[in-house]
């Protein structure tokens, strides 16, 4: 994905699901991350997917997680990750669905980003503000 374009000293996040996939035949969940200038996926590996641990996640409070510089780059690197920065955001759609909530992503460099998480998480309300703010009209909201 996209690198940044100024790296921040440190970025603080916060943890809005912890069942994202990048799409429907994706079946390793992931951890996704708010943070002020872009949203983050990162994947938490097959064990703890086999494990159910997003499954069973809901978060009762925020968590939040500072990132250094060094650990975002890293993060970055790693082609699993996926990174939609604030400011190459074109448009988004975000869907509430039976079976699960959908973000469609379309950078201003043409590329899709797709992120799907169980509804128990309560990301699909946390997005719908800052979303709106990144994109305004450009946003849909399917519920």
């Amino acid at each position: 994905m996209t690198n940044p374009v100024a790296p921040h000293p440190t970025r603080v996040g916060v943890l809005l699901s912890r069942s994202t996939t990048t799409g429907w035949l994706d079946w390793m969940h992931g951890e996704m991350w708010l943070f002020e200038d872009g949203i983050l996926r990162i994947p938490v590996g097959w064990i703890q997917t086999i494990l159910c641990v997003g499954y069973f996640f809901n978060p009762q409070k925020q968590v939040t997680r500072s990132f250094t510089a060094d650990d975002f780059a890293r993060l970055l690197s790693d082609r699993r990750v996926r990174w939609i920065p604030r400011d190459k955001l074109a448009s988004a759609e975000l869907r509430h669905t039976i079976g699960a909530d959908e973000l469609r992503a379309q950078l201003i460099d043409g590329q899709q980003v797709q992120l799907l998480w169980l509804q128990q998480d309560g990301a699909y309300y946390a997005l719908q503000q800052p979303l709106w703010q990144w994109v305004g009209h450009w946003l849909t909201v399917i519920d």
